[in-house]
């Protein structure tokens, strides 16, 4: 008799393909088939298990393949990193954060819908209309408990028009009611609840997305960040907490404003909607212009930010002469000194900061081309001057070629000497040696005077963690935008805060439990478990598979912060 025998062992089911027979009067089995575990029996195990069965004798074979008929192949969905996830947007009352703003009452929930979303783009984004299968290979549809057909594109897009609903006129959507800002308010008081999060030192900064299609209102053609000048775009502001990157406040703009633009408004939100009366705000080079350094004065608001090489900037630099010694080393390759200057009519600390590495690689690469451009200049020189070149014009128009990327380092003075052209290049000394001490050195300012050199270049370099979290945004879903309506851009703007908000909080909580380990490291370990389920012979059997040593101490550790 042929029958299926199950081993459990260590959480697994092993199956195999036996054939029972008697001998001296006991029953005994020998095995016709080894199948191995229950959750690996894929399709590919599947036929190699077919090809054995067919060598297998003909009078056991029959047996055999009815015994295999019985087994359904395993359903498997992904778990560990959707379950993480889900776990912190539950921590945080996501949803009824969300729903408690919105007015739908039938049908999914839209906290729901905007969390699965959420989730999604913090692990794979994929497009709006694969977002049911997405969810339906997943564990989530078991734990929000809604069917995976609830969430097609229709549902979807009906849920994002609550987020920001459209104002339309002449049958086109011109512009939405923001239920956002209220949804990000509360996020934001929960942060306080939860996790103490501090508002005294903010970062501030923006980014730009491409559309690919121009039907968006607010698309312009701008200053592309991502080197795509010939693709329309929308301007993206946002402000995370200095400590733990959690994101505050964003806004999505234009594509064509200056960023300096952008400055009074965020500041405007910071204060109404925001209520932050005092904060010290990390800012851009680039963002400081005369109008702004008032709004953030008259705000109360201190600030660390970066100066471009203006000629105040320039002197700065040039009077910092002793910059390179040893004793203002501040950090590896950096060097810095500060000093209090009177600016646009109040006191500022300004620290000139010298990047030794950066200097040492632009001296190195402009003296390689300085020497390119001096040999071939004098050989073309020795060329023109010892020839009948009369076209004085074509002459000039070579020589700048030949210094082209260096040719401010250069002037060429031409005459005519017996009707024929003659050139006389010369190397710019004065301005090659000014350049140098220019080099990778950049200047910093501050409105509190009582901040050291160190704790102003900390803070300034400390944003970097903004920029990651554009860079994720970007990667997971919001470029480039291929949505047209201007308030289903800007929902798709707000799950990618939703994400970088669930993104932060796995950051602050692996940090929190000791754990060196970024919250995308900690996701892609979390990958591999999934949960496998089986009919077998009408009995259901659900395991989830053991995920690797490094994973079990995520979770381990995870769970000891979370009791």
């Amino acid at each position: 008799m042929v029958f299926i025998k199950k081993n459990y062992r260590r959480g697994h089911n092993y199956i195999t393909i036996a054939d029972g027979y008697r001998e001296g009067g006991k029953v005994k089995h020998r095995t016709l088939l080894y199948l191995g575990r229950l959750d690996q029996l894929t399709e590919e195990k599947r036929k190699k298990i077919e090809a054995i069965v067919r060598e297998l004798p003909e009078e056991k074979r029959s047996d055999v393949e009815s015994c295999l008929s019985t087994l359904e192949m395993p359903v498997v969905k992904e778990q560990g990193d959707v379950e993480l996830l889900y776990k912190i947007a539950e921590k945080l009352c996501l949803r009824q954060i969300i729903n408690n703003h919105i007015s739908k009452t039938a049908g999914v929930d839209v906290g729901t819908q905007m969390t699965i979303l959420a989730i999604n783009q913090c692990l794979e984004a994929v497009a709006l209309d694969n977002i049911d299968l997405w969810y339906h290979h997943t564990t989530l549809e078991e734990l929000f408990g809604i069917p995976f057909y609830n969430l097609n594109t229709e549902n979807l897009c009906r849920a994002m028009d609550y987020i920001y609903e459209p104002i339309i006129e002449d049958g086109r959507v011109v512009d939405a009611k923001d239920n956002a800002i209220a949804i990000k308010k509360s996020i934001v008081e929960r942060l306080k609840e939860l996790f103490d999060i501090k508002l005294d030192a903010l970062f501030y900064d923006i980014t730009s997305t491409y559309f690919e299609g121009n039907g968006c209102i607010i698309a312009r053609l701008g200053y592309s960040r991502d080197g795509k000048r010939d693709k329309k775009q929308i301007l993206i502001c946002l402000v995370v907490t200095k400590e733990h990157r959690f994101p505050i406040f964003y806004n999505v703009l234009e594509g064509n404003i200056s960023d300096l633009k952008t400055v009074a408004q965020t500041l405007s939100v910071l204060q109404k909607e925001f209520k932050i009366e005092k904060t010290l705000l990390v800012l851009d080079r680039g963002m400081i212009s005369p109008g702004n350094l008032k709004k953030l004065d008259s705000a109360d608001y201190d600030f660390i930010g970066g100066l471009k090489k203006d000629r105040f900037v320039k002197n700065l630099i040039l009077e910092a002469s002793e910059l390179e010694k040893e004793e203002y080393r501040v950090r590896d390759d950096m060097n810095a000194v500060e000093v209090v200057k009177e600016y646009k009519g109040k006191n500022r600390k300004f620290v000139i900061y010298l990047d030794k590495k950066k200097a040492a690689s632009v001296k190195q690469e402009r003296d390689i081309n300085l020497a390119e451009a001096w040999k071939g200049l004098n050989e073309y020189a020795l060329k023109v001057n010892s020839g009948k070149y009369k076209n004085a014009a074509k002459v000039l128009s070579k020589a700048k070629k030949l210094t082209k990327g260096v040719s401010t380092y250069f002037k060429s003075e031409i005459s005519m000497e017996d009707g024929f052209v003659k050139i006389y290049p010369k190397k710019l000394e004065k301005k090659i040696a000014l350049a140098e001490k220019l080099d990778a050195r950049y200047v910093l300012f501050s409105s509190d005077l009582k901040l050291s050199k160190e704790e102003i270049i900390s803070a300034y370099f400390d944003k970097d963690g903004i920029e990651k979290a554009f860079r994720n945004m970007k990667q997971h879903g919001i470029q480039p935008t291929r949505n047209t309506l201007l308030n289903r851009v800007k929902t798709r703007v707000f799950v990618g805060y939703l994400a970088l908000l669930l993104i932060a909080t796995l950051n602050f909580i692996l940090k929190k439990a000791g754990l060196d380990i970024s919250a995308e490291r900690a996701l892609q370990y979390l990958k591999w478990q999934k949960k496998v389920t089986l009919n077998l012979n009408g009995e259901i059997v659900a395991k989830s598979t053991v995920p690797e040593l490094e994973a079990q101490e995520i979770l381990k550790k995870i769970d000891s912060v979370e009791s």
